[in-house]
């Protein structure tokens, strides 16, 4: 029983050194292979693949066929495509537990494998005993020494041994990402650490500036633990003061309840804004041509409203009497007035006379119509079967009698 105790915890102190050592995640979506084991005990579906010892991929399926175990791996973009030359072994992921593929790739100078190649170059696995095995006498006798001891350490632990093996895998896998990350970081962190020395030499170089800050610091306490009466006095009236903020802000609800219904209201208008200012956008952009065009035009109207006050000068001067002479010529044109049908027709018979033309042009034909009482025409007698009327009413000589709006007649 002490044997095995001591050999479960050298197997468990391996496995944390062994753990530590193991990449932390694996890529896909590169090539896909097939590698052909004498056997792939404690491998599973899931197992990760290393390439070079880094994560490149992960374990796809195994599939036992001719006493030999076929382990179909997908391997990650940065890694692929595998090369001829290419070889693979099964190593621990944890000397008690999961195993892990590991390619050892060809020179990227070789032909590259095509995608779902067959692999038959594998290293066999090495178990544990192999690894007793292959010591020597004195170690071995060195390495059996150690088991009482381990014995006694393990006596009555066993669980919080076995409890310590279960958590020391996300354990390592988390200190191997901190590693792996101040790694990639290093030089961010040389510039830090350099910056640091920087910073503490300008320090030291300043010591009586730091001190000489640290002594004024220091006096400025001392002046305010001074004022503490002053201070004391300052915060017993600060009640009074905060009992008025307390006063205003407590009026701040009822205010911001009364512009809660207002809020409410704005809400489909301001939710319509950003549609309104989508269909206003092609007219602003339609508009800008526009706007430029018609700077010209403002120009010229700005140097005609240089000129307006001038203009409206002058026609101060000519408006009143002009105003005075349309309202000396109201009697003539409401005389005029009721005889405009005579005017109109008078018009339109010289117009129809002048229709006619010819070759030469339009021309004129005037007739005269007189009758035998022409000969007899008297300015004393008049011919019984004539007649007079010297008086005629507007419109009457065109069939037309017009009278203003008052049914006024001729003046």
């Amino acid at each position: 029983m002490a044997t095995r105790r001591s050999t479960a915890l050298l197997l468990a102190g391996l496995a944390l050194a062994a753990s530590a050592l193991v990449g932390c995640s694996a890529g896909g979506g590169g090539a896909r292979a097939t590698f052909v084991f004498p056997d792939a005990a404690n491998l599973i579906s899931g197992s990760r693949v290393l390439v070079d010892g880094f994560a490149a991929g992960r374990v796809t399926d195994i599939e036992p066929k001719d006493g030999k175990a076929f382990v179909g791996v997908q391997l990650d973009s940065a890694h692929s495509p595998l090369r001829e030359g290419t070889t693979a072994r099964i190593s621990y992921q944890s000397l008690l537990g999961e195993r892990v593929v590991d390619v050892l790739p060809a020179a990227k100078a070789s032909a590259a494998l095509p995608d779902g190649a067959v692999v038959t170059a594998t290293t066999p696995r090495v178990e544990l005993d192999q690894l007793f095995n292959a010591l020597d006498p004195e170690t071995r006798a060195a390495v059996s020494k150690a088991f009482p001891g381990l014995d006694a350490a393990l006596a009555g632990h066993e669980a919080d041994a076995k409890a310590t093996v279960d958590s020391a895998g996300p354990a390592l896998d988390a200190l191997a990402e901190i590693v792996q990350a101040v790694g990639s970081d290093g030089p961010t962190l040389h510039r830090l650490l350099t910056s640091l020395q920087d910073l503490s030499a300008r320090l030291a170089a300043r010591k009586d500036a730091v001190r000489q800050t640290i002594h004024g610091f220091d006096r400025n306490l001392q002046a305010v633990s001074g004022q503490a009466g002053a201070l004391g006095q300052a915060i017993d009236k600060l009640p009074a003061t905060l009992q008025q903020a307390q006063s205003a802000l407590g009026k701040v609800p009822g205010a911001a309840a009364a512009a809660v219904p207002l809020l409410h209201d704005l809400l489909p208008a301001a939710q319509a804004l950003p549609a309104a200012a989508a269909d206003l956008r092609p007219f602003l952009a339609d508009l800008a041509p526009t706007l430029v065009d018609l700077k010209p035009t403002l120009a010229a109207l700005s140097d005609l409203l240089v000129e307006t006050p001038g203009t409206l000068d002058r026609a101060h001067a000519v408006l009143p009497p002009a105003a005075g002479l349309v309202a000396s010529l109201l009697p003539a044109i409401d005389f005029l007035r009721p005889y405009t049908p005579e005017l109109a027709g008078a018009i339109a018979n010289f117009a129809s006379a002048s229709a006619n033309y010819d070759r030469n042009g339009h021309y004129v034909r005037i007739f005269v119509s007189s009758g035998s009482a022409f000969l007899d025409a008297s300015p004393f007698l008049l011919n019984p079967a004539l007649s007079q009327h010297p008086e005629r009413r507007p419109g009457e000589l065109v069939g037309q009698p017009l009278s203003d709006a008052a049914g006024s007649i001729v003046r």
